[in-house]
């Protein structure tokens, strides 16, 4: 940090505005904080950016709106395509979105998306229900199902659960 605030005063910098998510917001904190042990006059603006929509102190994300769209439009066009072939080839449909530590992406994207499943990272699951769960499902009036997980799920076992469910989905 006294490298950046060399360069800072060498080009008479008073203003840092630094855009990212939780790591950048923290490392916004510890240049303000550096700044003023130095007593060099420094205005740190820490802008919030992630799509994870987990930025702490904050309602909603920038991207967070546009990514959870994407993902329910991919769902649903993914829904669709599974419905037109379910009786001759996929079933089950694994959809794994962004989130290592925060669900909204995988939640808002599923719901509105209309998945069968939803699977976050906050909670840790029982592959074998969940596989039974979407077996009964498969195998009642709808014939397929959908399932969205975030990146970050992880399994009662400590796994990362859509490997999980990859596995039992092909069997």
């Amino acid at each position: 940090y006294l490298r950046l605030l060399d360069t800072f005063a060498t080009r008479d910098i008073g203003y840092f505005f630094y855009n990212g998510g939780n790591g950048s917001m923290q490392t916004a904190h510890e240049v303000a904080a550096f700044a003023a042990e130095e007593g060099y006059p420094l205005a740190v603006i820490g802008i919030p950016k992630t799509i994870d929509n987990d930025l702490v102190h904050t309602d909603t994300c920038p991207g967070f709106g546009s990514a959870a769209k994407y993902v329910a439009t991919s769902v649903r066009e993914v829904s669709l395509d599974v419905a037109s072939m379910c009786r001759s080839s996929t079933q089950v449909y694994v959809f794994e979105v962004m989130g290592r530590h925060a669900g909204w992406i995988a939640l808002e994207g599923g719901i509105a998306g209309s998945a069968d499943v939803i699977l976050l990272p906050e909670i840790p699951y029982d592959v074998e229900k969940i596989a039974e769960a979407v077996r009964r499902r498969t195998q009642s009036g709808k014939r397929f199902s959908i399932i969205v997980v975030a990146e970050g799920a992880m399994s009662k076992a400590d796994a990362r659960l859509v490997d999980g469910l990859v596995k039992e989905r092909d069997h």
